[in-house]
């Protein structure tokens, strides 16, 4: 995904069941299979790239979402999608969501 000044924020893979070659903008069944946020102003559950990890699990916890952590990783899982919220130095650095398989 390349925002409007033409800066990589990160990418998106979908799934449809008729494959590439019959992909169109207006299709209702493609599927979120992957989205990985690297920059921007973006929102994922209330959460930012650059907020603290104090914030994060905060806002996670005030939407009474299970969380754990493991390393320098955050996970929520909520109605069959996994959240990763990557913290380096006690920042949000990507943003990860993944379609449970």
């Amino acid at each position: 995904m390349i925002d409007d000044r033409g800066q990589l924020i990160g990418n998106m893979y979908v799934y449809n069941s008729n494959g590439p070659k019959d992909w169109r903008y207006d299709n209702k069944e493609d599927e979120l299979v992957e989205l990985k946020l690297l920059a921007g102003d973006y929102q994922v559950l209330g959460n930012k790239i650059g907020q603290s990890y104090t914030e994060l699990v905060k806002s996670l916890k005030a939407q009474k979402h299970f969380l754990y952590k493991k390393g320098s990783t955050v996970y929520c899982e909520i109605d069959g999608y996994w959240y990763n919220f990557n913290i380096k130095d006690d920042k949000i650095t990507s943003i990860k969501v993944q379609r449970d398989c």
